[in-house]
């Protein structure tokens, strides 16, 4: 129990030591990381909303193909809205502790 109490004291002094553009920094990278996800994930939908058109279109598309990028955007979806709610857990979390 006291090994974890100063773990996080350390956690906490390492906080305090980084400075501001180290901050910056890491969340500028989170920042990135989220924006990259969510644009792999929309285009992921927009294939499979192009594919499902030229599927009734033209009927070029292979069934096959369509059910595939179909099912990649849903896992895509299914995915990020995962992480969403992660996040908003966590963030829930860091609202209710007490200083």
């Amino acid at each position: 129990m006291i090994e974890a109490i100063s773990s996080i004291q350390n956690i906490s002094m390492v906080s305090e030591s980084m400075n501001i553009d180290q901050k910056e920094h890491v969340s500028s990278n989170f920042l990135q990381l989220m924006q990259s996800s969510l644009e792999t994930v929309n285009s992921d939908l927009k294939a499979s909303d192009d594919i499902m058109q030229r599927y009734m279109v033209d009927k070029n598309v292979s069934t096959h193909e369509l059910m595939i990028a179909m099912e990649q955007a849903k896992h895509s979806l299914q995915v990020s809205v995962q992480v969403r709610n992660k996040l908003v857990e966590a963030y829930k979390q860091v609202l209710q502790m007490q200083i």
